[in-house]
């Protein structure tokens, strides 16, 4: 049955082989004077060195490193075994893992082994002669002062070390490459060339005074950057050597974004060093120093960076290392080691790159086999992050940012698994991928292209099979790498200025791809947001590339580069603005059953569909399909892509509808069990009465997974949505509440697995109004006011009348740069007061991020049909955030007299620049016509927005009328067969042509000869455009060529004879004394899209006014007193301004006292209750605003000796504490009665209380109590009418007033006293 038996001696050899269980040992390695390496590695007498530790493992040993900076390369030999590895790790005494850092870095020391000594070279910049043995090469060298890393000099400036953001560089007038100076320049390989830029900012006046600098430059198109040798300079120019890229499109052009550097003159500011090690301003080795204050160095801890890598794993297999901090020198995984684990690590100032004369570094370096890097940190680079040229390499929840080469590199690998990464702010791609059978899965890439451009955020040029590489389940967005689309032909080169950011591109010659379930959006160059290649003849799998793209939502277009062949090429159910190629061979592909949001060439790709309507909210990152989305259940069933859809067939898009539930994953790393601590809850509000627990706290780049749930009691939370912020890289969870029945004060818990639950010691507090205030920061201040204040509570809403604002079918570009309309009727505000009648105080807000958005107030000012235009302006939140959270918020605010307009018709016409076209002779909308007429009334007149004047028609039998919502609740004039206006001012030829547009219904009873627009030269009609069959309202666009005089035009009939009248609604009508392009996505396609947006034709974004929903606004009292200082920032955070007290107490009765008098707090200080209403709800602050002025401290010191200055001494032992002698007036070192004295007076036969008040003693409260058993004691109300004033200054002197009680008369007896308080914030 078996034919290959195993003898049994080669069983018994197996067994002989097998590695025996291994007995853990522990060794503890602490930096001198604790550790010695003579010691034999205990916890009591640990080792000194980490390289001597390694000596002593085998399988199963644990290194404790204790806390401290090791300084040194450990080269690792030991081969452990997988069930028994060698761990590196920090030691835990209790209190938590100890600080350990491997540091790249060695203190420079004055005067020792040849090192000179610190000496002022210029100003405030010191310099130090060094040897050979300090630093490594121009460019990978770095200082710390004090720890701090410090910038490498170079000009321009930089804001911070390892800075390398294209738009805080140079950028020359002009350039010049001289094609002729090709030449080597040993010992580099490559021909070097001549280039010059001229840059009149460019310091330096003196001949040659740049010479021998460096100089980083990304020349031409920008797709490289690149390294030169600085050979002259002169006043505004500075010449160079350098290697490019050898294509002309790469050469040295105007404004290259570049700076110097490794020369002395870029050394200008604090902060910043530079090393000479070539000797460059004078002798090897000396390194200048611009040190923090312009202090000598001396007085600070200095360090070079020495070592390029401090962990070297050669022949090593099975080390973990785990929780350690690496300081300028990284880890090398050469191909001989295996298997070594990387977990919960901190790179910084790792790595090499800025010098792209040598090969760059990155932090990690891996090659050999089953490596994994994992849970870390990696930032601050001139080099990459990672990279691999291993096999099955596992690179997952890292976050790895600001690396000048790349994030993560796969080059010359394969079967890697890079998923879970967050990688942002790097100079080119994000990702480099390079491995056949590699995954790509679930990161989260933004802000690459910092430095170059034509950069995509995952990127792949392989050359050949990819075997199936996945990409998915990535956020990919927000790629900056600039762009400037206009052509040039500088060099030879006719090229795009620079191209600009991608998103996933294959690039040039992979093959054998799935990419699928990608979100991406926010490319500088949209066009190329997704990127697949037409593979040429000589590429592998020509005709059959097997570039397979399904369900990626892309807010850009799907584009098929080059020429070559389409064959094998895949794409199904995706959502993207188009899918394009240009020329490619058209061999056997699919494209289909995708959602094409613009859809222009839907007709090239049959079988897909053109919708805009699908997203939940675009403009705030949320692609989430509507409920109403006509791409749920659209999609094609792909086998092992679509696997689990919820509905009768998948979705179309990245994102699969399932009612409610929160369609997106968790891309990018997620946060470590230690990183719970700091995770903090609070509870949200929204105004349309949602409810959602948050959580903030987690670290940056890092987010929350799944399957992380909160727990309120018995209730469970999960589901969460995410908002992340690209500028602090930090997100927050949003998890919604349905449960109305909380209340009260309820404990959070969370479980990260949603199952074992655990606390930080949050609360939140459910409470019935929605509004509340729950702590002012800041609760005292001084009689004179003016200091600021923060209010923390719910639903605080808006100090100004709101209005909510619904935006629908906004998709792609819309609010971010392209305007969408709203109609809203302004007059009912107007008249109710609310508005002003020009609509100056009107904006538009955002309301989850507060942002103002711009608009334009178009037409119909203080009517019924006020038409705006929004869109944000230079700050939309989406280049800065993403929310998955319904974020669609906005609302109309109004009613601040002092406001002035910010009305911006630029918001459109940047969009449309055609309406500003000098040609446009004709402009008139009926809306304009609403600011003036009611509905119904003749127009006798119509002003024209165009070049000419108004148009006119002085016989009222031929007035058109003026009726109001008729498209999309704008007005049209009503041409009934026998109306016709005069076009005055027309120009009195053309030699090309008229272009015409109008929005327009004709009645059903129209004459097909009817006359939009006439033409006539002498009595002639030269030429007309008729009004058109169609009985629906429509964007009607039509040129006429024309070359000749016009002597007369109108519109509504045959401007001569009394004909071909015109019987029709025109809404708006243009024309142009010219002829407008037929080109996509300008002329006649954008003055189209214009009018389709304006007037709601088709499926078109628009905003909708929910007038029922008007909100009064928020009001903010200080005892009463409407506080008009009150600034809200957003629904839970509010600023305020002390007023000065300014006015009389109302607890004393005593109206003979002025009001400055009270302003002093003569009686004591003031607590004034802070409340906020808002309609018919008010809540009190459980905090009060305390005016008070310091004084018991100081009366202390100067009355009572040191030892008795406590305010509950009693040094003259009267049984009065000192507060209560400071606040009566009394002697607290003389024995006194008690503070307070029966007095009868003609109106009652029980005696009045009195007592002397210290109008000094403003920080003491003073309070009146009684009691009838002397046991139980009642403090009488400030504000009770029994307390009064009897004489504001008895003694002449304003040192006191005597304040009296008045008796109850229905108390027979009564006991009082007083207690005194001291006034605290």
């Amino acid at each position: 049955m078996f034919t290959n038996k195993i003898p049994i001696c080669t069983l018994s050899i197996l067994g002989i082989l097998s590695f025996p269980a291994t007995a853990k040992r522990e060794f503890h390695v602490a930096p001198p004077p604790s550790g010695d390496n003579a010691n034999p590695g205990t916890l009591a007498q640990p080792f000194a060195t980490i390289a001597h530790a390694e000596l002593q493992t085998k399988s199963g040993d644990v290194v404790y490193l204790h806390k401290g900076v090791y300084r040194e390369s450990v080269r690792f030999r030991s081969r452990a075994i997988a069930s028994a590895p060698i761990t590196y790790k920090p030691y835990d005494d209790g209190s938590g893992p100890h600080p350990v850092t491997i540091s790249g870095f060695d203190p420079i020391e004055p005067g020792v082994n040849g090192t000179g000594q610190w000496e002022r070279h210029s100003g405030a910049i010191y310099k130090i002669q060094l040897t050979p043995e300090h630093g490594l090469t121009p460019g990978e060298s770095a200082i710390l002062i004090d720890g701090a890393i410090q910038k490498i000099a170079r000009w321009p400036n930089a804001p911070s070390a390892y800075d390398f953001d294209w738009e805080r560089m140079a950028s020359p007038e002009s350039a010049t490459h001289d094609t002729t100076s090709g030449a080597p320049k040993p010992p580099y390989e490559g021909a070097f060339f001549t280039a010059s830029y001229n840059d009149v900012d460019l310091p330096g006046s003196e001949p040659n005074a740049w010479v021998g600098a460096r100089i980083d430059t990304s020349p031409g198109g920008g797709v490289f950057r690149d390294s030169g040798f600085v050979t002259a300079s002169d006043s505004g120019s500075v010449t160079f050597r350098y290697r490019p890229f050898p294509y002309p499109s790469q050469f040295a052009s105007k404004a290259d974004p570049y700076f110097l550097w490794n020369h002395l003159n870029a050394l200008d500011e604090e902060g910043e060093y530079f090393f000479d090690i070539e000797g460059v301003n004078g002798p090897p080795h000396t390194l200048y120093l611009w040190a923090p204050g312009g202090n000598s160095p001396a007085e600070h801890r200095i360090e070079i960076k020495n070592r390029e890598y401090s962990f070297d794993l050669n022949w090593a297999s099975h080390i973990h290392i785990r929780g350690l901090t690496f300081l300028g020198a990284g880890i090398v995984c050469p191909v001989s080691s295996s298997l070594i684990v990387m977990d919960d690590l901190t790179l910084r100032y790792c790595g090499s790159g800025l010098n792209t004369l040598k090969t760059g570094r990155a932090a990690i370096w891996l090659k050999g086999h089953g490596h994994k890097v994992l849970n870390s940190r990696i930032d601050s680079t001139y080099g990459g992050g990672v990279l691999t040229l291993g096999t099955h390499t596992e690179i997952a929840h890292n976050v790895i940012r600001d690396c000048m080469l790349y994030a993560i590199s796969s080059w010359k690998s394969s079967d890697i698994n890079v998923h879970h990464n967050t990688v942002f702010g790097n100079q080119a791609e994000n990702i480099h991928m390079y491995s056949p059978r590699g995954k790509f899965n679930y990161n989260h890439c933004y802000h690459g292209g910092k430095r170059v451009t034509d950069a995509a955020s995952l990127n792949s040029n392989y050359d050949g099979d990819l075997r199936g590489m996945e990409v998915a389940y990535n956020w990919v967005h927000s790629n900056v790498a600039r762009r400037n689309p206009e052509f040039t032909d500088e060099n030879g080169a006719n090229r795009l200025v620079w191209g600009g950011g991608r998103g996933i591109r294959m690039d040039t010659s992979p093959s054998n791809v799935f990419i699928h379930h990608n979100l991406i959006w926010g490319m500088s160059a949209p066009n190329l947001s997704l990127m697949l290649w037409a593979l040429d003849s000589e590429q592998v799998n020509y005709r059959n590339s097997m570039q397979r793209v399904y369900n990626n939502t892309v807010l850009g277009q799907i584009h098929i580069a080059d020429r070559g062949s389409i064959g094998g090429i895949d794409i199904r159910n995706n959502i993207c603005t188009e899918v394009r190629e240009f020329g490619a061979q058209i061999d056997p592909h699919i494209v289909r059953s995708n959602f094409l949001t613009i859809g222009k060439f839907e007709s090239r790709w049959p079988g897909n569909t053109t919708d805009s309507s699908l997203f939940v909210s675009a403009p705030t990152g949320n692609f989430a399909l509507l409920d109403s989305a006509g791409a749920i259940d659209a999609g094609e069933i792909i086998p092992g892509i679509t696997d689990g859809f919820h509905g009768s067939a998948p979705d179309v898009g990245a994102l699969e509808y399932n009612g409610d539930s929160n369609p997106h994953w968790s891309a990018g790393a997620i946060i470590r069990p230690r990183d719970t601590k700091k995770i903090r809850f609070s509870l949200l509000k929204k105004p349309n009465g949602e409810r959602y627990l948050v959580a903030a706290g987690m670290p940056e780049g890092r987010i929350l997974p799944r399957e992380f749930t909160a727990r309120l009691g018995t209730v469970i939370l999960g589901d969460h949505r995410l908002v992340y912020s690209t500028e602090t890289h930090t997100g927050e969870a949003y998890f919604r509440i349905e449960d109305d029945d909380l209340s009260g004060v309820m404990p959070v818990e969370f479980a990260l697995d949603g199952v074992s639950y655990q606390g930080n010691g949050d609360t939140v507090e459910f409470i019935g109004s929605s509004i509340s205030i729950d702590s002012i920061d800041i609760t005292s201040t001084t009689p004179s006011g003016g200091s600021l204040h923060t209010i923390s509570g719910q639903g605080f809403g808006s100090t100004l009348w709101t209005v909510p604002l619904r935006m629908e079918n906004v998709t792609g570009d819309d609010l971010s740069s392209a305007p969408v309309p709203v109609i809203f009727n302004t007059r009912e505000h107007i008249v109710g007061n609310r508005m002003k009648h020009d609509c100056a105080d009107l904006r538009v807000m955002h309301w989850e991020t507060g942002r103002e958005l711009k608009h334009w107030v178009e037409s119909g000012a203080n009517s019924e049909c006020t038409l705006l235009w929004v869109k944000y302006g230079d700050d939309s939140p989406l280049p800065t955030r993403f929310s998955h959270v319904d974020e669609s918020g906005y609302y109309l605010s109004f009613g601040d007299p002092d406001r002035q307009s910010t009305s911006d018709p630029s918001i459109v016409y940047d969009y449309f620049p055609e309406l500003l076209d000098p040609e446009l002779q004709v402009w008139i909308a009926g809306n304009r016509l609403a600011e003036k007429l009611k509905d119904r009334e003749r127009i006798a007149t119509w002003e024209n927005s165009g070049q000419g004047i108004t148009l006119t028609q002085p016989n009222p039998t031929r007035q058109p009328v003026l009726r109001l919502d008729q498209v999309n609740g704008l007005p049209a004039a009503d041409f009934n067969g026998a109306d016709y206006l005069h076009i005055h001012d027309f120009p009195n030829s053309v030699n090309e042509g008229l272009t015409v547009f109008a929005v327009i219904k004709s009645h059903p009873s129209h004459d097909p000869q009817g006359r939009l627009l006439s033409i006539g030269d002498g009595r002639r009609e030269t030429n007309n455009v008729r009004q058109g069959r169609s009985t629906e309202w429509r964007v009607y666009g039509v040129k006429r060529a024309y070359d000749g005089n016009i002597t007369a035009i109108g519109t509504g009939r045959r401007f001569e004879g009394a004909s071909h009248y015109m019987t029709a609604d025109v809404a708006e009508l243009m024309v142009f004394s010219n002829l407008q392009s037929n080109s996509t996505g300008v002329g006649m396609d954008r003055i189209n899209k214009y009018f389709n947006r304006k007037y709601a034709i088709g499926t078109t974004p628009r905003g909708v006014v929910e007038t029922a929903s008007l909100q009064a606004p928020t009001q903010f009292h200080l005892d009463g007193r409407l506080l008009g200082s009150v600034t809200i920032l957003d629904e839970q955070t509010a600023t305020f301004t002390a007023p000065p007290l300014g006015i009389p107490y109302r607890f004393f009765g005593f109206s003979g006292l002025a009001a400055v008098v009270y302003d002093q707090l003569i009686l004591g200080p003031m607590s004034l209750p802070v409340s906020v209403t808002r309609g018919t709800e008010t809540r009190t602050a459980g905090e009060e605003l305390l005016y008070y002025i310091p004084a018991y401290d100081r009366w202390a010191a100067d009355n009572l000796p040191p030892g008795s200055r406590g305010a509950l001494q009693d040094p003259d032992g009267d049984h009065l504490a000192n507060l209560v002698e400071f606040a009566t007036s009394s002697s607290a070192l003389a024995s006194s009665g008690g503070p307070m004295s029966p007095v009868f007076q003609a109106d009652s036969e029980l005696p009045y209380m009195q007592f002397y008040r210290n109008t000094a003693a403003t920080d003491v409260f003073l309070f009146v109590e009684y009691s009838r058993d002397l046991d139980t004691w009642t403090a009488l109300p400030s504000s009770d009418p029994r307390i009064s004033v009897a004489d504001p200054d008895p003694f002449g002197d304003g040192s006191r007033l005597l304040m009296q009680v008045a008796p109850d008369p229905e108390t027979a007896q009564m006991f009082y006293r007083l207690r005194a308080e001291r006034a605290r914030p």
